[in-house]
């Protein structure tokens, strides 16, 4: 059993149809909350051209590598950033299925500066 909460890969009308929105539900709050404490983590340890060591390494370990991959590559695609994201971590983001749902997965989208999330991004890689 894992230590990190489940995370639920499917979309809000998905789990309505399965009767699954209480798995929905708590897996978006805790994309959320995943959201916001890169956010803070971004904000505390990017000093405008790198990214502070072990930054990176506490968000994995309260979230879990599997969710932090997840909200940033709905980020990526969210923002519309690829341009400004580094070939190999724009690569495994693709790679990641992300179902489309234009009210609730922007709810989890990372709004740090792209330079600082593209250095994030490449240490989670």
């Amino acid at each position: 059993m894992s230590k990190y909460p489940y995370l639920y890969r499917n979309s809000f009308a998905e789990a309505l149809r399965c009767g699954e929105l209480g798995k929905w539900r708590s897996s978006h709050q805790e994309n959320i909350t995943c959201r916001k404490d890169i956010e803070a983590a971004v904000s505390a340890c990017f000093d405008g051209g790198r990214l502070a060591e072990g930054c990176v390494q506490d968000i994995l370990y309260r979230h879990g590598f599997k969710r932090v991959q997840h909200v940033l590559a709905n980020t990526i695609r969210g923002r519309r950033c690829a341009g400004q994201i580094d070939k190999e971590p724009l690569q495994w983001c693709r790679q990641i299925c992300i179902p489309y749902d234009r009210k609730h997965s922007l709810e989890f989208v990372v709004r740090s500066p792209p330079a600082a999330l593209n250095l994030f991004a490449d240490q989670v890689y």
